[in-house]
């Protein structure tokens, strides 16, 4: 970054910190802003700087826009960890129940690993309970939920893991995408399939969640299984190598090294990557598991 860009991020943090409760600051990095609070790990908020955050700082209609959506983000974050922090009882529990959404991460998370956060494994993906705050482009501020706060919760673990998926699915329902490649070789275009479509000869679709940064998950919905089962004409391999789609595979004599050669080349890309292994949904038992090759 040159000087005036350094310069503008400045001037915009420092207003954006002047409207927030407590002591908070910044660091600027080559690619990103770390906003966090002085005296706690657990409010951080990472801001990409790229092309359109710069074209959002240098236009005061548009910061001003984007501070205050940042500041009540934050604001509301810190009033969750405030509720989470005190004794639990149901009417206290009934301020965080719309904002309780399932997070995926890989199962060699570190709080997945120790066993820190509630959370459900599902291959070698972990659905983990997470506290929604809000966004900004593809950045959640949030934070995960614990063993030990919810110990004191008036409510099981596992019913905290059935309420979150289905806030989940219900604020952010899963879309099957039709994948189109123009004839003249310019960019894909992805198209919704509607629930009444009786095509059956697929050969490749995608799975988002309408709205979700973590929309791969879609693909471990039911109904949707279902439904593309149906569009597939029986079984299907699933990549999940994207945090915000999966991609779908009609099964042929190929599909397992099409698909790991796909992984392959984009694996050393920048972006966070969930698995990089593949999935396999059994038309026979209805069972959608990881895929072990022979």
């Amino acid at each position: 970054m040159n000087t005036q860009d350094n310069f503008m991020i400045e001037k915009r943090m420092e207003d954006l910190l002047a409207r927030l409760p407590g002591e908070w600051q910044y660091l600027i990095q080559e690619k990103v802003i770390i906003v966090r609070k002085t005296d706690s790990r657990r409010f951080v908020l990472n801001i990409p700087i790229d092309a359109s955050t710069k074209e959002i700082f240098k236009d005061d209609r548009l910061w001003e826009e984007c501070c205050q959506h940042l500041v009540e983000t934050l604001k509301m974050s810190m009033h969750h960890a405030e509720i989470v922090t005190r004794p639990m009882n149901m009417e206290t529990f009934e301020e965080l129940r719309d904002h309780l959404v399932i997070k995926p991460v890989n199962v060699s998370d570190d709080k997945v690993v120790n066993d820190l956060v509630i959370h459900e494994i599902h291959g070698d993906i972990a659905f983990c309970v997470f506290v929604e705050e809000g966004m900004w482009k593809e950045h959640y501020a949030g934070f995960r939920i614990t063993h030990q706060t919810a110990a004191n919760w008036p409510i099981s673990e596992e019913e905290l893991l059935q309420i979150a998926k289905e806030n989940t699915l219900r604020r952010y329902p899963p879309q099957i995408m039709n994948i189109e490649l123009p004839e003249d070789g310019s960019n894909i275009i992805l198209r919704a399939v509607s629930e009444d479509d009786t095509r059956t000869d697929y050969q490749l679709l995608n799975v988002n969640m309408s709205g979700w940064i973590y929309g791969s998950i879609g693909v471990f919905d039911p109904h949707t299984q279902e439904r593309l089962c149906r569009m597939m004409g029986g079984s299907y391999m699933v990549s999940l190598f994207d945090i915000s789609m999966a991609a779908v595979h009609r099964l042929h004599d190929n599909v397992y090294e099409d698909i790991s050669a796909s992984i392959e080349a984009v694996s050393h890309m920048p972006g966070y990557m969930l698995t990089d292994s593949i999935y396999i949904y059994e038309a026979d038992s209805g069972k959608f598991r990881l895929y072990e090759p022979n």
